[in-house]
C-alpha cells in the first residue's frame, strides 16, 4: 500500500470516534447543567437586583412617611374625620328634628285658604277658633244643603284628617241655618 492510499475504514473509525465523543451522554449532561446554571444565575441576579430596588423604594417610602409634613397632614386628616363624624351626628339630629316639625300640627294661612276656597256662595263664617289641632268653624247658610255640601267638599279636599259636624239648626229670627264644623288637622286632635 502506498502512503497516498487512504484506508477508509480507519478514517471512518476516527470520524465515528470524534462524533461519539462529541455526542457522549456525559458531554450532553454537562451542557445541560451549564445552560441551567447560566439561567439560574441570571434569574438569581435579576431577583437580587429587584430586591435592592425594592429596598430602596421601602427606604424612600419610610422617609416620606416619617417626614414632619406627612405626619402633620395625617393629624389634620384625623381631626377632619372626627369633625365629619360630628357633622354626621348633627345631620342625623337635624333630620330627626325636621321629621318632628313636619309631623307637627300647623295652623297657618294654608288651612284658612282651604276653608275659604271650598266655601259655597251662600255660606258665611260666623267665627273660627283653633284648639289642640282642631279648627272649630261656626257657619251659617241660606240653604241647609249648602252646609252639608260644604262639609263634603272639605272632606274630599283631603287637607284635614277628619271633618265632623253634628247637623245644623234653623235660626228663625235671622232666617239662616247654623252649624259648627270641626276640622281635625293631621297630627292634631285626640289620637
Amino acid at each position: 500500500m502506498n502512503k497516498t492510499d487512504m484506508n477508509l475504514l480507519l478514517r471512518y473509525r476516527e470520524i465515528y470516534k470524534e462524533r461519539s465523543s462529541r455526542n457522549s451522554p456525559t458531554r450532553i449532561y454537562f451542557v445541560i447543567i451549564l445552560v441551567t446554571s447560566l439561567f439560574l444565575g441570571a434569574y438569581a441576579l435579576s431577583l437580587w437586583l429587584n430586591k435592592i430596588s425594592l429596598e430602596q423604594d421601602v427606604e424612600e417610602l419610610n422617609a416620606y412617611i416619617s417626614s414632619s409634613e406627612v405626619i402633620d397632614k395625617m393629624r389634620q386628616i384625623e381631626v377632619l374625620k372626627v369633625n365629619i363624624e360630628i357633622l354626621d351626628s348633627i345631620v342625623e339630629q337635624t333630620h330627626s328634628i325636621n321629621m318632628v316639625f313636619d309631623s307637627a300640627v300647623r295652623f297657618d294661612s294654608e288651612a284658612l285658604t282651604v276653608l275659604q276656597d271650598n266655601r259655597y256662595t251662600g255660606i258665611n263664617f260666623e267665627s273660627v277658633s283653633y284648639s289642640k289641632g282642631i279648627i272649630y268653624l261656626d257657619i251659617s247658610g241660606t240653604k241647609s244643603s249648602d252646609i252639608s255640601n260644604y262639609v263634603l267638599r272639605l272632606t274630599r279636599e283631603g287637607y284635614f284628617k277628619v271633618v265632623n259636624y253634628a247637623g245644623y239648626t234653623f235660626d228663625s229670627e235671622a232666617l239662616v241655618y247654623r252649624s259648627t264644623i270641626m276640622c281635625t288637622m293631621f297630627g292634631g286632635g285626640l289620637e
